[in-house]
């Protein structure tokens, strides 16, 4: 085999492993987006009044279902002794939240590149999520299902069909609302 030779072989395997990769990770986003979980962030400072109305203390255990881009999840990790766990379809996604907590040198956390309705979530406190409307009826059938009683759920934007908050943040000029609940 010839140098050149060699060298196109070498860039074709580099080429399609490029492809394959890109494929892996655009297939899992786009199934996230259709399926009604597109990849949004919670603004910080609303995450932070969210948090505010918890009541968390050491030892609680907080699942995000669907991370965006991290910020709750980072946020929540500024408290001491939670538990965060986040869980996350899209690979771009997962980067991205696990990149903001390492820059920010989070502790206290786990994001799992998994299909969270495929997951024990029994042992959460605390479910955030912010989920489409075609989307939320069944994950929270889903939650009221798998989670605990007296599990506090909030849902980012949109309330959930069927269900009465027990408190809500109302729309703002800035932020969309948020529903509080329990299971």
């Amino acid at each position: 085999m010839t140098r050149l030779s060699f060298f196109v072989f070498n860039s074709i395997v580099i080429e399609i492993a490029i492809y394959l990769f890109l494929i892996a990770a655009i297939i899992p986003t786009l199934y996230a987006a259709i399926t009604g979980a597109p990849i949004f962030s919670t603004p910080k400072k609303r995450a932070r009044e969210i948090l505010g109305k918890l009541g968390l203390k050491p030892g609680d255990r907080f699942f995000e279902l669907g991370t965006g881009t991290g910020v709750m999840l980072s946020e929540v990790t500024t408290i001491k002794g939670i538990k965060a766990v986040g869980f996350e379809l899209s690979p771009f996604a997962w980067a991205i939240t696990n990149i903001r907590l390492l820059i920010l040198m989070r502790k206290g956390h786990q994001v799992l590149l998994r299909n969270f309705m495929k997951e024990d979530i029994s042992s959460a406190d605390f479910i955030y999520f912010f989920m489409m409307p075609k989307t939320i009826k069944t994950v929270a059938e889903y939650i009221w299902n798998k989670a605990k009683k007296e599990t506090i759920v909030i849902s980012y934007v949109f309330a959930i069909p069927d269900k009465n908050p027990y408190m809500t943040l109302p729309q703002t000029d800035k932020y969309p609302p948020v529903y509080f609940y329990k299971v």
